[in-house]
């Protein structure tokens, strides 16, 4: 969260200040950001696995497993498989109550 404020010119403290102004917080931000990132990096390459996790920043390939499982009710490996199976997996994306959490109706 730091080195965002900082990119935006900005303490941390005010960063998360004009978030909450807004009704939202860095963690569920960068939740959102690392899902559609998971989603397309696991569709649309054979990147591995443990390198996915990597790039979006968790601190070991069972953190990003544990959010996989959250987003989409399937381990990386499991979504991986489903969204190979799919014609248009732009469109058919499973959702959880994780989701539902996050974008309230």
């Amino acid at each position: 969260a730091d080195d965002v404020a900082q990119a935006l010119g900005m303490s941390q403290k005010k960063m998360q200040r004009l978030l909450s102004d807004e009704g939202s917080r860095y963690s569920v931000i960068l939740d959102e950001v690392r899902y559609s990132l998971a989603r397309q990096l696991l569709g649309d390459s054979d990147i591995a696995i443990s390198r996915i996790a990597g790039l979006l920043d968790y601190s070991s390939s069972i953190a990003f497993r544990n959010a996989c499982k959250r987003w989409t009710n399937m381990s990386p490996r499991q979504y991986r498989k489903f969204m190979c199976q799919q014609e248009d997996w732009h469109t058919s994306m499973p959702i959880s109550l994780a989701q539902e959490t996050l974008y309230p109706a």
